[in-house]
């Protein structure tokens, strides 16, 4: 079994309440959509529930090819170079605007 760089999911983690909208979100990615990992720092990484001590929101990693393990560990085999949340912006804008007939 080779290492997943980036875990998205764990089935040990099926407690939390967010777990099947990761999975749901796990799935959209698979089926063809864009997905993002973000950059967070636990308050106290020590503590659980661990609580969000700083986002950085200048720092968007856009996810590369999903794969399990035979345990279920779902992961990123890459990361794409990150990107910054204001292009995101502009491309999501530019991408949801009609052709101009003109």
């Amino acid at each position: 079994m080779s290492l997943i760089p980036g875990v998205l999911a764990n089935p040990a983690w099926n407690t939390s309440v967010g777990y099947p909208e990761r999975l749901s979100h796990i799935d959209s990615i698979r089926a063809g959509s864009k997905g993002y990992m973000v950059v967070l720092t636990a308050l106290d990484p020590k503590a659980q529930p661990r609580k969000i001590g700083h986002f950085n929101p200048d720092v968007f990693i856009p996810i590369g090819e999903v794969l399990t393990t035979p345990d279920g560990v779902c992961g990123v085999s890459a990361c794409l170079p990150s990107t910054p949340f204001a292009r995101l912006l502009t491309e999501s804008a530019s991408a949801s605007k009609p052709a101009s007939p003109w």
